[in-house]
């Protein structure tokens, strides 16, 4: 299954089996995300499942924008000391 095609993922995916197939990340670092405040997480039984659209929004949302690298212009420009004008 190809994680760009979403209709082919269940409603809720299995943590311990699908989960790690539709994210690629290994089943420990499953496990420590998990421990995060807001993690959506589903036991019936003994079954734990993971709701696939609220993962998806989970994920979205604790994913911060990265900065737009700094040009080197302004790397040279911000590391020069401050010219002081001549009177």
């Amino acid at each position: 299954m190809s994680r760009t095609e979403p209709d082919r993922w269940p409603e809720y995916l299995n943590f311990f089996d699908t989960l790690p197939q539709y994210t690629g990340l290994s089943e420990r670092t499953l496990r420590n995300l998990a421990k995060e405040p807001g993690f959506p997480i589903v036991r019936v039984g003994r079954r734990v499942l993971v709701p696939r659209a609220a993962f998806d929004t989970w994920m979205l949302a604790r994913s911060a924008p990265r900065p737009e690298p700094a040009s080197l212009l302004t790397l040279i420009r911000d590391s020069r000391p401050a010219r002081r004008d001549k009177a």
